[in-house]
C-alpha cells in the first residue's frame, strides 16, 4: 500500500497548525509545506499564529538551508542530527520529511518484509538487521506507526482521509527516542500534483543576516 501511494503523488501543497512539545512546555504555529518528490525537495514556512515569520526551510535531498528570523541567522549544511531551530525532536532525513509533509508513511530500502506480531511488520536489509518497523491499527488497517530503529525515531499516523485514490492522514507527530519533545501537525488543507514553479524551491540569506554552517556537519 505504502510503495502504491508514494506513486501517486508527485507534488504536495499543504498547510496547518504545528505543534511543538519540548520538555512540559507546548507553542503552535502555523505552516506551509511544499515538496516536489521527483527533486527530492521540500519548502517549509513557518510563522507564529499572528503572522510573524519564524524559520523558513529549504531541504534538498542531503542538503538543508534555514533562515532564522528569531536570531537573524541562515544555516546551511547536510541533513544531520543538529537542528539550530530546536524543531525536531531527533535525527531525520530526507524520508521522514518528506512522509512527515505526505501525512503517509514512506517505505525504506529493505530486502525482505515479516510479520513480527500481529499487525505489525518489519523491514529488513540483506543482513536481516531490521531498518523500519510499522505498526497498522483500526478497523481500517492504516499504518498508525513507523519505527526507525537507525534515526531512533517514530512517525504516528491518525484521523485518516482520502482525495481519489490518494491516502494521507490529518494528524502526524513526530517522536525522537529518549528525548522529552515532539512536533506535531494538523493538516487543515493539503492539495496534491499540482504544477509547482521552480523559483518557489529558492531560499535566500536576508540583507544583514549571519551565515552560519550547521555544527559538526560536512557542508560541501
Amino acid at each position: 500500500m505504502a510503495r502504491a501511494q508514494d506513486a501517486h503523488v508527485r507534488t504536495l501543497i499543504s498547510a496547518g497548525r504545528l505543534k511543538i512539545r519540548k520538555d512540559n512546555s507546548e507553542n503552535d504555529a502555523n505552516v506551509l509545506m511544499v515538496g516536489e518528490r521527483t527533486l527530492d525537495k521540500i519548502k517549509i514556512e513557518i510563522t507564529h499564529p499572528w503572522g510573524r515569520p519564524v524559520v523558513h526551510i529549504l531541504v534538498d535531498g542531503k542538503r538543508v538551508d534555514m533562515v532564522s528570523f528569531v536570531d537573524k541567522r541562515f544555516y546551511f549544511g547536510r541533513l544531520g542530527t543538529f537542528d539550530p531551530t530546536g524543531l525536531f525532536p531527533g535525527g531525520f532525513d530526507f524520508d521522514q520529511i518528506w512522509a512527515f509533509a505526505r501525512a503517509f508513511p514512506v517505505l525504506r530500502a529493505h530486502h525482505r518484509v515479516v510479520l513480527s506480531k500481529n499487525n505489525q511488520i518489519a523491514l529488513l536489509n540483506s543482513t536481516g538487521e531490521t531498518v523500519q518497523v510499522v505498526d497498522f491499527c483500526g478497523p481500517s488497517n492504516l499504518p498508525c506507526r513507523v519505527f526507525s530503529p537507525q534515526q531512533g525515531s517514530s512517525l504516528f499516523f491518525s484521523r485518516f482521509q482520502q482525495q481519489e485514490e490518494i491516502l494521507y492522514a490529518r494528524n502526524v507527530e513526530f517522536r525522537a527516542s529518549g528525548v522529552e519533545s515532539a512536533l506535531g501537525m494538523e493538516f487543515k488543507q493539503v492539495v496534491f500534483n499540482e504544477t509547482i514553479p521552480p523559483n518557489v524551491f529558492e531560499l535566500v540569506k536576508p540583507e544583514g543576516f549571519q551565515s552560519v554552517p550547521l555544527r559538526g556537519l560536512n557542508t560541501d
